[in-house]
């Protein structure tokens, strides 16, 4: 089974960069060595402060470059249109 603490430690300044504008940061393993990264909103999140999905994936690109992980994919919310 691959260590994925190292999968944490790789996001965890993406996870409190997202919390500061209360949106959650989860993701899972696909296959032994892709990882899957979903950006949750809270209640309070600030939509407009959220990066489009292309820098987003750029940004976890790089995160995860010092792990032998690689990004499968990354879902963002949907827009709430108001």
């Amino acid at each position: 089974m691959p260590d994925t603490a190292v999968i944490d430690a790789a996001l965890a300044d993406l996870r409190e960069m997202l919390a500061s504008d209360d949106y959650m940061l989860n993701w899972h393993l696909v296959g032994e060595d892709r990882v899957a990264v979903e950006v949750a909103p809270g209640s309070d999140s600030c939509e407009d402060c959220l990066v489009p999905a292309p820098v987003l994936e750029t940004i976890v690109r790089t995160a995860l470059g010092d792990t032998p992980f690689e990004l499968d994919s990354v879902r963002l919310p949907e827009p709430s249109g108001h």
